[in-house]
């Protein structure tokens, strides 16, 4: 009867194919979470890195000089995984985001 027999037990002795199968799906679900989990952690910085970056750039209280404003955005920019700037070059990285700030 199946009404006696637990989930191991009918993993037990299901056929070598099945059992194969099974621990497919386990396995990709596993990667499937380890995604999702991924992604979410990245809009929560991401999240963090545009508030930042409507705090410091957006919302300015006086006028300043486009080299402020593109040491601001690049200040913003550095708290970000440089893996995750798609955008920009290996050498764009290096010299504004790996560099200590400009005063």
């Amino acid at each position: 009867m199946i009404g006696d027999h637990s989930a191991l037990d009918l993993i037990l002795q299901a056929s070598l194919i099945v059992q194969f199968v099974m621990a497919l799906l386990v396995g990709a679900s596993v990667v499937s979470w380890a995604i999702i989990l991924r992604k979410r952690q990245l809009l929560v910085t991401e999240r963090q890195a545009a508030d930042r970056f409507e705090e410091q750039f957006v919302s300015q209280a006086a006028s300043r000089t486009l080299e402020e404003s593109m040491a601001t955005g690049w200040s913003v920019l550095r708290g970000l995984p440089h893996n995750e700037l798609a955008r920009l070059s290996d050498a764009q990285i290096r010299r504004h985001l790996e560099e200590p700030a400009r005063a």
